[in-house]
């Protein structure tokens, strides 16, 4: 999309607030055309505006961790997920937790989190998160495990066999 693309929605964003704001999918727009425009501060102050009571303030918290680690900001991402973990315990949000520390290179930390989030889901991953049976064996890879590694990668390609990044 371009750049005019984008002003315009903004305009039309912000007047749409302005007539009702408390539209969360419209706060979303905005706060992605700021960060798509690196106007973090706006983006996060938008997103820090969606209520708790909201039904996508989850999403919103994440959006906002998104914007710490698209900052370099690893600290306040890592804080910010923790107290959602602490007060929601999402699998979702551990899973988080756990890309996070693979994100920056923390490969046994990320396993560890991986390996909460399986306990959450029973010990057993279901087929819609393939996706962490590939970070862990990811992970296992970068800690010099391979055989874990393997098996976790293999797992994932039984779940996915066509996804280009299983592949």
């Amino acid at each position: 999309h371009s750049e005019k693309d984008d002003e315009s929605a903004s305009v039309f964003a912000h007047l749409a607030l302005y007539l009702q704001p408390d539209m969360t999918a419209t706060k979303f727009l905005l706060a992605g055309i700021n960060a798509d425009h690196k106007q973090y501060r706006e983006a996060l102050s938008i997103y820090n505006s969606i209520a708790k009571s909201d039904e996508n303030y989850i999403e919103a918290q994440y959006e906002i961790v998104d914007i710490y680690e698209e900052t370099e900001r690893f600290a306040d991402a890592l804080s910010l997920l923790k107290i959602l973990s602490a007060k929601d315990d999402n699998v979702d949000t551990i899973i988080k937790i756990g890309n996070l520390y693979r994100h920056n290179e923390k490969f046994k930390s990320a396993i560890q989190y991986y390996d909460i989030a399986v306990k959450k889901l029973g010990g057993k991953i279901p087929e819609n998160y393939w996706y962490l049976h590939y970070v862990r064996g990811i992970s296992y890879e970068q800690s010099d495990n391979w055989d874990k590694a393997e098996k976790e990668l293999k797992a994932a390609l039984a779940l996915q066999p066509d996804h280009p990044y299983v592949l």
